[in-house]
């Protein structure tokens, strides 16, 4: 629930009458729930609801939301950097008094008001109630905004005298010896520009993490320098879904999953090689069942070596592939039973991105007839989600485009589709719109 007060419901049910806000007034659990959006235009009135939204809350757990929003080009001028000064002040003040009924929590403040969250407690003691925690740092009041570029670790601290131990974390810029936070419970933790060796040291210490997701992550930091790496990988024997975006190459290098079954790399930009990502898997001994590659340096002949690492593998989504890869799919569909087959139980193959392909490449996934006594891969559901918002000819196009600027897909390809989908696999088609009844409609099909 928001805290603007022309949109706050319990505001207007309150209006209603009398009686109707006697009772939004005494009953707390209207008021544990707080999203509090501090903007350039936030006037001082902003803590003091808050002030009174945390009361009527009574002990309830809190679940809030509170964000300090500076767009890139925005810059405080000098007149409102004080009121926001004494609204930050007073917001985080009263936060301090909360901090022990914290259940679902996201901050996003300036680095120097992060380390002013301080629990009121006078010994320091553990608290498991927060089911989740998110933190991260926008530059100060009075720093340009675009300085944080390309710097994006800070030196802000958050250690309150209560030892928070959530279960679900996001740390976005921060050093890990900066948080103090107890992992013994974590199960997800999503770390986003931050330092490898922090990020590595914080999975250690999270026995029972299940999710992994790790972004934007950074060798080294002009705060510390060069970090030493673990002499060997991390075994951890529960994390079962990792994702890597855009993170240097040394990560696979210095982890082994045996328990992992979903992994989505996004390191479109990446020079990583194909042997780092094929040790991690061997190393791992996973069985993976749901694979996301957008990785344009592995492709072709590569990528299929790669998949026959994979023969558990349920869901495929890869971008880009070509022609060969269409073709090899369609070809290994029937294998001779009790052999290993490639991607035998393969039920799910996507695509996102420019068409590389050509149109008559997509019936070649499910060939039309199924030879005797030969085991046929259980694909059972499609999905190209196509992306042409481009001036550029794109390989792989073969008809020309519709009146509306569409993929038309040529007739012969739609209607193998069409004859497919009939047998009740699903295939999705889209582009800015169903390519499948576009293209139909557009060769009088329909």
């Amino acid at each position: 629930m928001s805290m603007n007060t022309t949109f706050c419901p319990q505001l207007k049910i309150g209006a209603v009458c009398q009686q109707w806000r006697q009772i939004m007034w005494s009953n707390p659990r209207f008021w544990n729930i707080i999203h509090l959006r501090v903007t350039l235009e936030s006037r001082l009135h902003l803590a003091t609801v808050l002030k009174e939204w945390v009361f009527r809350s009574g002990e309830l757990p809190l679940f809030f939301s509170t964000q300090y929003h500076q767009t890139f080009f925005d810059q405080p001028p000098p007149q409102l950097i004080t009121q926001l000064h004494h609204l930050l002040l007073s917001i985080i003040s009263t936060l301090n008094t909360c901090i022990h009924r914290w259940s679902l929590v996201n901050l996003s403040l300036p680095k120097s008001y992060m380390t002013m969250l301080r629990d009121q407690m006078s010994s320091a003691s553990t608290y498991s109630g927060l089911k989740g925690l998110a933190l991260s740092m926008t530059p100060d009041l009075d720093e340009d905004p675009r300085s944080r570029f390309p710097v994006w670790i800070f030196e802000g601290k958050f250690n309150t005298s209560l030892v928070l131990r959530p279960q679900e974390l996001s740390l976005e810029g921060f050093l890990i010896r900066n948080v103090q936070v107890d992992a013994a419970s974590l199960t997800s933790f999503k770390g986003m520009h931050m330092l490898v060796v922090d990020c590595l040291e914080l999975v250690r210490r999270a026995p029972q993490l299940v999710d992994c997701d790790l972004e934007f992550l950074e060798l080294n930091s002009h705060l510390t320098g060069p970090t030493p790496f673990p002499p060997a990988p991390i075994l951890h024997t529960s994390i079962q879904r990792l994702r890597l975006a855009d993170c240097p190459d040394e990560v696979l290098n210095y982890i082994t999953f045996p328990e992992l079954w979903s992994l989505i790399i996004c390191n479109e930009g990446s020079e990583a090689t194909l042997n780092e990502l094929t040790a991690f898997i061997k190393r791992s001994e996973c069985c993976l069942q749901s694979f996301d590659l957008r990785m344009g340096w592995l492709q072709g002949r590569d990528l299929l070596e790669f998949l026959k690492l994979t023969p558990a593998l349920l869901d495929l989504d890869v971008c880009p592939v070509g022609d060969d890869f269409f073709e090899h799919l369609g070809r290994t569909t029937f294998t001779v039973r009790g052999s290993p087959g490639f991607l035998p139980q393969l039920q799910t193959f996507s695509y996102y991105g420019f068409r590389t392909f050509q149109w008559s490449s997509v019936p070649l996934l499910v060939p039309p007839t199924q030879p005797q006594d030969m085991a046929k891969r259980p694909l059972r559901n499609i999905v190209l989600q196509l992306n042409s918002d481009s001036d550029d000819i794109l390989p792989g196009r073969d008809e020309p485009l519709g009146t509306a600027g569409v993929d038309i897909i040529d007739e012969a390809s739609v209607r193998a589709i069409s004859n497919i989908v009939n047998q009740g696999i699903r295939i999705q088609i889209t582009d800015s719109l169903d390519l499948i009844d576009a293209s139909m409609k557009h060769h009088g099909i329909l």
